[in-house]
């Protein structure tokens, strides 16, 4: 059980640094994605990469 909550961690992860990068990538560029300039994705990036440190590091 164990191993599917680690699993999840690094989903989490993953996907935090992924939309992370996305919306700097957005910013530097100084374009607008479909909501305009959504400083809350950033926050919500950076929000699950701290959630899925806290599982891995809970869980491992």
């Amino acid at each position: 059980m164990n191993f599917l909550y680690v699993l999840g961690g690094v989903a989490c992860l993953a996907f935090g640094i992924w939309l992370t990068v996305h919306q700097v990538k957005i910013f530097l560029k100084k374009e607008q994605d479909e909501l305009g300039f959504d400083i809350k994705g950033l926050g919500v990036g950076i929000m699950f990469i701290i959630i899925g440190i806290f599982i891995i590091s809970k869980y491992i």
